[in-house]
């Protein structure tokens, strides 16, 4: 599927595609990733995780695709993805409000 996504960038910088199209593949790759998430979740302990990001976007930002989108890019390199959502607070999106768990990677707002 990443592939796919990288061909879909190059044929929108080439102008061969559109915002829609990226909006319509990202949607397919999303939809995917609900189907497959699961079975990721049972071999994610089995690799080396590359490392962990929070994801949000403000209250009033209009960028959910591009969120979403990276989130799912993010994921499937490695990384562990903590999504907030939309509509989230600045203040929970600071630098530092973060902090991971001892017996867990949940992450808990400090």
């Amino acid at each position: 599927m990443v592939p796919g996504m990288h061909a879909v960038g190059e044929r929108f910088t080439k102008g061969r595609m559109f915002v829609t199209d990226i909006m319509a593949s990202a949607e397919a790759m999303r939809t995917a990733m609900v189907v497959l998430d699961p079975d990721l979740k049972k071999l994610r302990g089995q690799w080396l995780v590359a490392g962990s990001v929070v994801l949000g976007t403000t209250k009033g930002d209009i960028h959910q695709v591009g969120k979403s989108l990276v989130g799912t890019l993010l994921a499937t390199h490695g990384f562990r993805v903590y999504d907030l959502g939309v509509d989230v607070s600045r203040r929970s999106l600071q630098p530092g409000r973060w902090r991971s768990g001892r017996t867990s990677w949940e992450f808990r707002l400090c």
